[in-house]
């Protein structure tokens, strides 16, 4: 199925090729035009507010924070919400965990203040894309990746961003084509600019042509703890040496 899937991509048409596999610099500054982006072409003022809730107790989960500077934040839907340990996980390292929701990168962008900026984190791992693919196409998912990357870097220049891949599930084995799109152009976004990066959370995630079963919960959408630590496996030793190089 995996290489069938690359099979159906190779032979998408031109315009779509080009888009997802433009590295060159001077072809993103195009891609990544974000002079007009308005966040609510993508999603209306009374959707985008959903979580309203959910964003005000992480306020109040802020007031117990033993160490209030120099954090990595993880933020995201609910595959970060979800990661119940992963403050535990990462136990030498000051991280926070700000999933909420099932949500989509046009939610974050709206409240990145709260999520992101109100921390000045050293660096931001960023889980989205997933539940886009219900409302946005992989050109409009690159758009808003694009525009929050620049955004975060307009107003901390040296936090260092971290994008993950969307993973495959067996829920949604429908969108694969679309996701393995997605993931070309949030790469694609990382090594076009400085302080931004790429984790493959896709690759790990099949045996052979199939996706693994074993990794995840019964609804085959989320992740179940061996999922979660082969995330950890690829998320902590680049985020770990990064970190150490920053406060050394």
């Amino acid at each position: 199925l995996f290489f069938f899937i690359l099979f159906i991509i190779s032979c998408t048409d031109t315009n779509t090729t080009n888009t997802v596999h433009a590295t060159k610099k001077s072809d993103y500054s195009v891609l990544c035009d974000t002079s007009n982006f308005n966040v609510f072409n993508y999603l209306s003022k009374d959707k985008i507010s959903r979580f309203n809730s959910e964003i005000y107790k992480f306020s109040e989960k802020d007031l117990l924070l033993s160490k209030k500077d120099s954090l990595i934040v993880f933020v995201g839907s609910s595959s970060i919400r979800k990661w119940n340990n992963l403050e535990d996980d990462f136990s030498n390292l000051p991280v926070i965990n700000r999933g909420f929701g099932g949500s989509t990168f046009p939610e974050l962008i709206y409240y990145s203040n709260e999520l992101i900026f109100k921390y000045k984190p050293l660096i931001v791992v960023i889980y989205e894309g997933d539940n886009d693919q219900y409302i946005l196409n992989p050109q409009q998912i690159f758009e808003c990746a694009c525009y929050l990357e620049q955004k975060i870097h307009s107003r901390l220049p040296q936090t260092e961003v971290y994008f993950i891949s969307v993973k495959p599930s067996p829920s949604r084995i429908s969108m694969l084509k679309t996701m393995l799109l997605t993931n070309n152009l949030l790469k694609n976004l990382a090594a076009a600019n400085q302080n931004t990066h790429y984790i493959d959370v896709w690759s790990n995630s099949f045996k052979g042509d199939r996706i693994r079963g074993d990794i995840f919960k019964s609804d085959s959408l989320h992740l179940n703890d061996k999922g979660y630590q082969i995330w950890y496996d690829l998320i902590y030793p680049t985020i770990n040496q990064k970190y150490l190089s920053i406060v050394q």
